[in-house]
């Protein structure tokens, strides 16, 4: 119906009463497609909602996440604190258990 060529509209009926079903068949195809979209949009909502859901429970939430820049500056902090214990607990200066607790490996 959309083609509007010559010869399309050579074959239209000339009278309204014939034309009438024409154009009823097109407002029940319109219809048809516009009840198909607006189903496929609710199961595209539905589906984004699940995706998401779905993410969150993969990967947490991001602000219970922390950066990787942000972790390997805290890992390097807790190593370097290890080492200073470790440094001091050598030297003889502080037992183990005063330096931070139970003895652990290394700590002899």
């Amino acid at each position: 119906m959309s083609d509007s060529s010559p010869d399309n509209m050579q074959s239209l009926p000339r009278t309204i009463e014939a034309l009438r079903p024409l154009v009823l068949v097109a407002f029940a195809e319109r219809d048809a497609a516009v009840t198909e979209r607006d189903t496929l949009l609710t199961q595209n909502d539905r589906l984004r909602h699940l995706l998401l859901k779905l993410t969150g429970m993969h990967f947490g939430a991001r602000s219970e996440r922390l950066p990787e820049e942000q972790l390997q500056l805290s890992l390097e902090a807790l190593e370097q604190a290890i080492a200073k214990v470790r440094g001091t607990v050598a030297a003889g200066r502080v037992s183990p258990r005063s330096a931070g607790g139970e003895a652990g490996p290394g700590f002899t």
